[in-house]
């Protein structure tokens, strides 16, 4: 799992500012569940942990996918409520569908 110091980096927030990091914890877990959702494949944080049964689609966490968790959470953080208005806004072209897509998986 990402630690607080580098999601702290990704969003701007001094280190020693803990006041939000069991909300940042929150979007942390909600990220990662993003990703294994929408790649349908589970994702461990290292070799070690995927299960000896595993069916071929585990992924272990790598810089691309560390890189997608941040700009979720970053979107999580900076876009707090379910609807935005007054503002106009859209997908970063390299953002975290293409540091996603690769992996997904389209089987059963």
């Amino acid at each position: 799992m990402l630690d607080l110091t580098l999601i702290k980096q990704q969003i701007r927030m001094p280190v020693e500012f803990t006041d939000e990091d069991d909300l940042l914890r929150l979007y942390r877990d909600a990220a990662r569940d993003f990703l294994v959702t929408d790649l349908n494949r589970p994702i461990y944080d290292s070799e070690a942990d995927v299960p000896a049964d595993d069916d071929g689609r585990a992924l272990v966490i790598n810089a691309r996918l560390s890189a997608a968790e941040l700009m979720l959470i970053g979107h999580f953080y900076e876009n707090r409520e379910a609807v935005v208005t007054g503002t106009i806004s859209s997908e970063v072209h390299l953002g975290v569908e293409r540091l996603v897509g690769p992996f997904r998986f389209y089987g059963v």
